[in-house]
């Protein structure tokens, strides 16, 4: 067995978007999870977030959504 890594929030601050921070960062989570030996790293996005889905696809990330379904229960 060998651990998962999950990317929650990778987030880039509207006045600096488009200057390639999102790439590094991702990159940067991706290397760490590489050289650590982690399984798989996973991450989720809004269906309407296109930004992100574009930058996701772009450094290679597949839509896992046909396969798995995502539940949640919410405590108050």
């Amino acid at each position: 067995m060998k651990p998962i890594a999950i990317l929650n929030d990778l987030f880039v601050a509207s006045h600096a978007r488009g200057q390639g921070y999102g790439e590094r960062l991702f990159t940067y989570a991706l290397h760490y999870v590489k050289e650590n030996g982690y399984a798989t790293m996973s991450w989720k996005t809004a269906q309407d977030n296109e930004t992100a889905q574009a930058l996701y696809e772009k450094m290679g990330g597949v839509d896992t959504n046909a396969q798995w379904k995502n539940y949640e229960i919410t405590l108050n």
